[in-house]
């Protein structure tokens, strides 16, 4: 199973369309699937793709996990003009940034990578971040602080 899937790093010129989600390539005589995007990066005139692959060649059986009952992802479209690549910075994985109705949301994964004249179109899901209730935060630092005391108390 550890052979099956892999992350393989791609480099293309930057207004050449890059591989996509669902895309085939053949690498060291091997042919892979796209079905992931980890990382993008631009770097001069090079956009750099970082991609997870599966390899066609084998056949597994994967069980698939449970999917959660979490909220469903939220797509977002992200334009990156020729000149602007600092903004990638701003929405890698993992970051927090908000909509233009100012809603919290944090980056969870990337959907596809494109190429729309001179700018670079990137899509990335991200999930709503909610707020915890007031009385449930208080509720939290005090537990936090009694535990806190008992640990002073007691040495």
């Amino acid at each position: 199973m550890n052979s099956i899937f892999r992350s393989i790093r791609r480099r293309t010129k930057l207004y050449k369309k890059p591989d996509t989600i669902g895309d085939t390539f053949n690498l060291h005589n091997e042919t892979w699937l796209v079905i992931g995007i980890q990382n993008i990066s631009i770097v001069y005139s090079t956009l750099d793709i970082l991609y997870v692959c599966q390899r066609i060649s084998e056949d597994a059986i994967i069980p698939q996990p449970l999917v959660g009952v979490g909220e469903p992802l939220v797509p977002f479209t992200l334009r990156i003009e020729t000149g602007k690549e600092h903004i990638l910075e701003n929405v890698r994985l993992g970051r927090l940034f908000y909509d233009q109705q100012k809603r919290p949301y944090q980056s969870v994964e990337y959907g596809n990578v494109d190429i729309a004249y001179t700018d670079v179109v990137i899509t990335i899901y991200a999930r709503p971040i909610r707020a915890v209730s007031r009385h449930e935060a208080r509720s939290k630092y005090r537990n936090q602080q009694k535990k806190t005391l008992q640990l002073f108390s007691q040495s």
